[in-house]
């Protein structure tokens, strides 16, 4: 089956187990359950869990799944409502694409990272303390035409050094608060080939990323009703 809950898409859920309904609520005994993709915004795929509901209380184990051309797993989730806190693992993060949801023309980066991520649900949302992620396979960051790049490379020259690096060392903290702002503190390491220089770069984001992925969805949304106006054009 496939559900779609307001803008969230969760498509081919698949789950094979006897369930059943008495006076306590939902039961199912534990089972797999598998689903092909989901799109938040960002896509995650081939999603599957050991799931079991007792009292039409759902618990997830030995979660994993795909995003950004890797991989993420969890050990326990429980959808009751309750506080809880898990650590997601992230593993062969592809950077390039991470880096395309900002839409920043003329930044380009290669490399992949790993990461914990030790998430703590509650009453208030969703938020990460002391999270980490690091590159320690290296790879290149090029930035071309940039104008929020240019703009600060006026005030500090030095930064010219940026647009074309072969980095050794990404390494980031990582903060995510219930409102959606997350917090960056990356430190890269690396050698610019044209200036045959060094490179030790401290810096510090932060981004709003529920907006960022209300936007991507809203944008998504309008394109296949498009698509699907045109569809249904040829057909008649």
């Amino acid at each position: 089956v496939s559900v779609k809950y307001q803008d969230y898409m969760f498509n081919d859920i698949t789950y094979q187990t006897p369930l059943r309904f008495d006076s306590a609520g939902l039961q199912l005994t534990e089972s797999i359950i598998y689903v092909d993709s989901v799109d938040v915004g960002v896509t995650i795929e081939q999603v599957e869990a050991s799931v079991i509901a007792k009292d039409s209380v759902l618990r997830f184990t030995q979660v994993q799944g795909e995003i950004f051309n890797g991989r993420f797993s969890l050990a326990d989730l429980w959808l009751d409502g309750r506080e809880q806190q898990f650590n997601i693992n992230i593993q062969n993060i592809n950077l390039a694409q991470v880096i395309a949801l900002q839409q920043q023309p003329g930044i380009q980066i290669t490399g992949n990272i790993d990461g914990d991520l030790p998430l703590i649900m509650g009453t208030q949302g969703i938020s990460i303390e002391d999270g980490w992620v690091s590159s320690l396979t290296g790879g290149k960051l090029t930035i071309i035409d940039n104008p929020s790049f240019d703009s600060i490379k006026v005030q500090q020259p030095d930064l010219a050094l940026l647009e074309n690096l072969d980095f050794s060392q990404l390494e980031s903290s990582v903060k995510l608060n219930p409102d959606g702002w997350v917090f960056f503190d990356f430190s890269i390491k690396g050698n610019n080939p044209d200036e045959k220089r060094g490179v030790n770069f401290n810096y510090s984001h932060q981004e709003n990323i529920f907006p960022l992925l209300e936007s991507i969805r809203l944008v998504k949304s309008i394109e296949n009703t498009i698509e699907q106006k045109i569809t249904q054009g040829d057909k008649k």
